[in-house]
This record gives structure tokens, sequence and C-alpha cells, in this order.
């Protein structure tokens, strides 16, 4: 049977015959909707690109579920555990911190690993070039550390032993890649990989036994709390047999299962940019509906023609319907592949940052769905009402102008305006008359110059942020030694030194809460860099490079007990309050005292504070604070400390703290920045369809002014001035916009960073604004302004699509 729908044909071919006679219309819908679409489709592609990455580079090491850091774990013991009910594999590694360098560069400060065994189940990373060591001579690299010493993959390189030598032979014999480790270059840290008999021989007693342990009953795949509570109750089972055994687990370590040590930063990331993107689909949705509105009012009076002569008016809507699907169409087809473009390269950039390798790019049937339904969808939702309008048009009301059909408001508003000029007049007169069609326009620059200068304002927020916490350190150096010097003789030499103003020892440690368990279990990942609660002690005497307090008191001799930051607070159970006794475990130690104090640190991690004197042991340190004079070096002083005999594994510059503190950030306000110059175009692209429509509505107007004598500049003149009265009204509308948007994305970027971060307003970025939306206002009525200054006369006759 041969469905007939009564004249779809005749109006399709109008239609269509329309929209070719106004291309600049529907080149605006499809563009607004494309680059809104493309914006969608690249965030949610490149970010599940990059999360699976993540996933897939992380768990293909086999990482361990938990890390228990013990003495005396010997292979034996690996394979008695091994052998316990739900527990998949085991075995002993150690892990040792020292220098390295290569061809006699600068030293860098290297985490060593080894195994007893070399077990491809369990926490090892995927070779990528040369051979796995095998004797005392190799040493295999994670391959992003090569950013930090350069040079060819392969050669001689140079390690610091615990004792001072520097066995020679050493050599650079392969490239792995471990994701279980944060980036060397983000982190400016070495993790390389020797044979268990040549870290003995570097390192000996100083290397840190810890026993890898891999459950059965663990789905890392889900990545979520059940995973975590399953991991959790796996290591406290084997923490209670080793203990039956008679070992001591200092510490059991269950970072995350299956979660990247970046991972929740990234998605935290995703989604600030996939709301930023959606809002830009629903604007821009909406923004074509308007144009398209304007379009069905232009011919309004052929469709009630058409209704008058007998054509049903759901024919009328689902031929209009019709258009706005292929419009869609086109606009889907468009964005999508824009958008796979773009995620595809927000991915490489991203798996760049993170050291992550991509797998082969595959079609995203899901992506591609979900871009072709927005651009569909969308539209048709918005568009419902204006096509009922315009389809139910009466023949009488259909033959009417539109400057009749809100005469009183005109009428008040040209008694207003008499004196201005008549330019202005014409400008404000065609604003009034089509007030949601401005309106939208108005909304949809206002949004963009938001997310611009609030991405902006939040990169200010940080670099101040940088600022404070380097004015808060009160420090612009910490020497970090290969081993602890004796306080006294460095301290001294110190002081000697011209460029010093002041150097204090604060020896560091790894610490833990206890929280009422015979083995806390922490979060810290194999790195020790992620998920780690520092301990720094006080020394004595005035402490002059101390920071300074937020709440409480800071500890002293007269009032003992520890003080610590909010990042410390964070490890705490919930309820913990200043006055509670805590309790601290460091190693073998357990410390107990009296929380007196929150420190202001910003963008520093999780750190203790404890005097030296409820320690015990202040005669050596391996951690140096110092304040420099003006105009001093503080490369040139740590390379002075290491030849004249304390070598020194790491110096921490401030401009290198603050290099990395907005590296980290630098990504995250680029992509922002992007979203926002996507939002300003498709601004600018509705701004040009809204004044060609406006033209194009009153061409009967502007051609009868022409012939009552208004001369062509004046006509253009009118349009330009309706593009300024635009934008000057998206301006008004952007400062509060703008604070909206800072507050909430300094709300979402603090929740992801773990800092409280607080947008700054910027004069910069605001003059850019104005700028970039100037630059757009007037690109955008050229077009309209040539147009309107080139009507005939003739449309005197034929204006008004009647």
């Amino acid at each position: 049977m041969k469905l007939s729908v009564p004249g779809l044909g005749l109006l399709l071919r109008k239609l269509g015959r329309d929209l070719r006679a106004a291309p600049g219309r529907a080149l605006a819908i499809v563009l607004s909707l494309a680059l809104s679409s493309a914006a969608v489709v690249a965030l949610r592609h490149g970010g599940e690109r990059l999360n699976q990455a993540m996933r897939d580079n992380y768990l293909a090491t086999r990482p361990a579920h938990a890390q228990l850091i013990l003495h005396g774990a010997t292979a034996a013991l690996a394979a008695s555990v091994a052998a316990q009910p739900g527990v998949q594999a085991a075995r002993v590694g150690m892990q040792w911190r020292t220098r390295l360098r290569r061809d006699g560069g600068a030293w860098e400060p290297v985490v060593l690993f080894a195994s007893e065994t070399k077990s491809p189940e369990l926490a090892q990373p995927v070779l990528q070039a040369g051979q796995w060591p095998t004797g005392k001579s190799d040493l295999a690299l994670e391959r992003d550390g090569l950013r930090l010493l350069g040079g060819a993959a392969q050669g001689p390189v140079e390690l610091e032993g615990a004792d001072g030598r520097r066995p020679q032979g050493l050599r650079l014999s392969a490239l792995v890649h471990d994701a279980a480790m944060a980036p060397s270059s983000q982190e400016g840290m070495l993790y390389a990989y020797l044979d268990p008999a040549a870290l003995t021989a570097l390192a000996g007693t100083q290397a840190e036994p810890f026993l890898l342990v891999r459950y059965t009953d663990v789905d890392e795949r889900t990545a979520d709390d059940t995973a975590q509570h399953a991991a959790d109750t796996a290591a406290t089972r084997t923490l209670a047999w080793l203990r039956d055994q008679g070992y001591t687990v200092h510490e059991a370590r269950v970072p995350a299962p299956g979660w990247h040590p970046h991972q929740r930063q990234a998605q935290g990331a995703l989604v600030l940019f996939s709301g930023s993107a959606l809002l830009a689909m629903v604007l821009c949705a909406v923004a074509a509906a308007v144009l398209l509105r304007g379009f069905l009012e232009r011919h309004r009076p052929q469709l009630a023609v058409l209704t008058a002569l007998g054509a049903p008016a759901w024919t009328l809507g689902l031929a209009c319907a019709l258009m706005v699907l292929v419009l869609g169409l086109v606009a889907g087809l468009l964005g999508v592949r824009l958008g796979m473009l773009g995620g595809e390269a927000l991915a490489r950039a991203s798996a760049v940052l993170l050291n992550l390798e991509l797998a082969p790019a595959t079609l995203p049937w899901r992506e591609v769905g979900w871009g072709l339904l927005l651009c569909t969808a969308l539209p048709l939702l918005a568009t419902v009402w204006p096509i009922a309008q315009a389809t139910r048009a009466r023949v009488v009301l259909g033959l009417g102008r539109q400057e009749l059909v809100r005469p009183d408001a005109l009428d008040r508003a040209m008694a207003r305006w008499q004196r201005l000029p008549l330019p202005m007049r014409l400008a404000l007169r065609s604003v009034v008359r089509r007030r949601k069609r401005q309106s939208l326009t108005v909304l949809l620059l206002a949004v963009a110059g938001a997310f611009l200068v609030a991405s902006l304002n939040l990169r200010g927020g940080w670099h101040q942020m940088v600022n404070q916490a380097s004015a808060q350190r009160g420090y612009q150096l910490e020497l970090r030694l290969v081993r602890p010097a004796p306080i006294e003789p460095l301290a001294a030499w110190l002081r000697q030194q011209p460029e010093v103003d002041v150097a204090e020892p604060w020896a560091a440690w790894s610490a833990m809460w206890s929280l009422g368990v015979d083995t806390p279990i922490s979060r810290t990942y194999p790195d020790r860099a992620h998920g780690q609660l520092g301990l720094r002690l006080i020394p004595a005497g005035e402490a002059r490079l101390r920071p300074k307090m937020a709440d409480g008191q800071w500890p002293a001799a007269a009032l003992p007990g520890l003080a610590m930051n909010r990042n410390a607070t964070h490890l705490l159970p919930p309820g913990t309050r200043l006055g509670d006794v805590l309790s601290l475990r460091v190693e073998d130690r357990l410390i107990q005292a009296r929380w007196l104090g929150l420190t202001q640190e910003a963008l520093a991690p999780a750190t203790v504070y404890l005097p030296v004197a409820l320690w015990g042991d202040g005669a050596a340190a391996a951690h140096w604070r110092v304040r420099l004079k003006p105009g001093a070096s503080g490369a040139a002083l740590a390379a002075h400390v290491d030849t004249v005999g304390w070598p020194v594994a790491r110096a921490v510059t401030d401009a290198a703290l603050r290099r990395n503190a907005e590296g980290h950030v630098l990504v995250l306000v680029r992509s922002l920045a992007s979203v926002a110059l996507g939002l300003a175009l498709v601004g600018l692209v509705t701004l040009a369809g809204t004044l060609a429509a406006s033209v194009a509505e009153r061409r009967g107007e502007l051609a009868l002014m022409q012939s009552l004598g208004a001369p062509r500049h004046l006509l253009a003149l009118g349009v330009a001035l309706e593009a300024a009265v635009t934008l000057t009204a998206s301006w008004l509308l952007a400062l509060p916009l703008t604070e909206i948007v800072t507050r909430w994305m300094a709300a979402r970027m603090g929740s992801t960073t773990g800092q409280p971060v607080q947008g700054s307003w910027e004069l910069e970025a605001v003059l850019l604004w104005l700028a970039v939306s100037a630059l757009c206002a007037l690109v955008a009525s050229i077009a309209p302004a040539i147009s309107a200054a080139r009507t005939s006369s003739l449309h005197a006759h034929l204006g008004g699509g009647v």
C-alpha cells in the first residue's frame, strides 16, 4: 500500500527552494549545531579514549592490590602467601631512593625497584626497548624519564650508593613503560629497575623491602567502592595471617584498584568540560530554532495561503519538521567528524602529558549516535512551537506585515527615541521588534564571554595561589640530600655562604595515621608520591622557616603537640577536631600527640609537623630549607653543596615548584578557553544570521526608505548599530554570568585538585573578550550591512514575502 501525504512534495520543494534562496541562514543553523555537537563529541570521545588508555595501561602492568612493608620478606614467604586462599600471586620487592645521572650531566632523583623474580603476573612494567636487567651492570628506565635525562635510549649511567660509592660499568639497557607510576616529567622523579643483587649492593640495609600481593576476588575493572572494599578485606586477611606467622607489617598500602594515580583528576576535568559543552549544545539548538523561526515567519504568508487552499496543517508541520531534520543531519555529520578529530587530538595530547599508550582508534559508534541525536532531537524539540505557530496561521494574519505585530510597544518606544539619531532609532526599533531572537543572540555572546573570561580568571586565581604558596613557604630552596647529614657542620657551612639568609634542617619521614588498628591501611601508590602522608620534624630553636597558622597554635617546647596542613586532615576520620590526641605511625614507632594547629600551605602535600624533641633523634637531616638573599641562585647553591661533600639528590627551587604547579592546570585552562572560543564562534554565526534575517524581513521597509531619499550609508549604519546594541547588551549580561561561571569552575577544579581554588578577575581577560566580541560583531555585520545598502526600490513592492 502506497502512503500518500497531500501536498508534501510540493511543500518540500518550496522549502528547499527558499533555503537555497537564503543560504546564509541555512549555513548559520548548520554551523551553530555542527560546532556545538563537535564540542560534545570531542570531549566525550577524547575523554573516553583517555580513561580507557589510563585503565588499560595501568592494568596491563597487573598492579598489586596490596603492598605490605615488612622486614624479613623472602621469596619463601612470598610463596607461602601466594598459596593462601584468594591470593592470585605474590612476590618480594625492594625499593630505594638515590640519584642518577648520565654523561656527566646533572643529578636527578631516582626511585630504584627490584624484585626477587620477574613475574609477568604481578606488577611488571611493559618492556619497550632493549633487554630486561639480568646482571649487576644493567638498568631499565621508565621511558618518560628520558625527558629529564635527554640523550639516547641506551648508554652508560651513574648511580650513587648508600656509602657514597659510584659503581662503574652501569649502563641503561632497556626502556620500559610503567603506567603504575606517575609521569617522571611531571613529578620530577626518575623510576628505574635493577637486578636484586645490584640494588642490594647499592643500598645495603637502607633498601625498603615489601611484599606485593594480588588477589583473585578483586574485580578492578569495576573500579568502584565494591572493589576497594574487596581489596581492603583481602589485605586485612593477609595481614592477620602474617601476624600469626610472627611477622610485623609496618604499613599496608592499598590504592584504589584499577585507578591510575591521575585518573580521578582527569575524570573531574572531563565532567567540567562536558558540562560546558552540553550547555553550548543546548544554547546552539535554541539558536537554530530561533533562526528557523525567523525563516518561517518570513514565509508565513505563503504557508497561510497554502492553508487556505486546503493543505492540512499537519502536512505543513511535517514538511517543516523534515526540513529541520535534514539540516540537523547535515550538521550532525559535520559535527561528528570534527568532534572525532578534536577528540583524538585531545586524547593524544593528554596521553603525552600522562605518559600513556593509546590503543588504535576505532569508529566510536556511540559518540556518532550521540552527535546525530543531539543535532536532530534538540532542534526538533526547540522548533515544535515555532512550527505549530507558522502552520496554524490564518490567511489574514499571514498576509499581515511584521511591523504590526506589536504596535503599542513600538509606538511607545518610538516616542521615547525621537531625540536619537535616525540610524540609532532604526537599530533600536529592529531590536525591540524581534526581542526573542535578539535575546538569544545576547545570551549566546554573554555565555561565550563568561566562559572565556572565567577560564582566564581561573588561571589568574591559580597563579595567585602559586604566589600565595611561595609567600607562605618563606624559603626558595629545599635541599634533599642522598643521605642524612650531621646538622651542626652543614648548618654552620650554609650560614657562611653569602647567598644564604636562613638555613634550617627539616627532616622528613613517611608516616600514616594509626587510627586504632594494628596495621593501618593507606591509599599510597608504589611511587610514594600520591596518597602519602609526610612527617616533618620541627628543628630546635626558633624555626624561622615554618608555615603560618590558619587556626590553633604552633607546637613549641613549652607546648608539645603536632600541627598539620589541610591536605593532611583529609586523611583523618570524619569528626576529628583540634585538641584531639592523634596516633601517628612512622615505621616501627607509634607517636601520640595532641593536634594543636592548622597551617596555611597552599599547593602543599599532606604534611604533619612534629617537634624534634618528641621524636628524640635530631642529629642528622636529609631535608633542608633555605631562604636565599635577593638575586641568589638556588641551583648554583645546590651544586656548591654537592661539590663540598654533601651529595644532593634533588634541589627543589621555587621556580621549579611554580612550573610544576602551573603545568598541572595549563591543559585544563586551555581546554576551557577552547570551549569558550567555540561558543564565541557560535555566537558570531548566530549574530550574523540574526542580522541577515533582520535585513531580509525588513527589505521592503529598507527599500521604501531608500525610495523616500534615505542614503545607502544610513541603512548600513542602522544594521551596524543593531549589532552594536546587541553586543553592548551581551557585555552587560556577561558580567554577572562571569562571576557565576567562575565560582562554578573554581568549585569543580577545587574538587579535582584538592585545593581551595578561587577565581580572580583579570583585566586582561575582560579586555580580550571586549576586543574579540567587537571584532566578531564587526565581521558579522558586514554582509548584512552591505545587503541593506544594496536594497533596490523594487523590493518596496515585492518585500514582505507576499
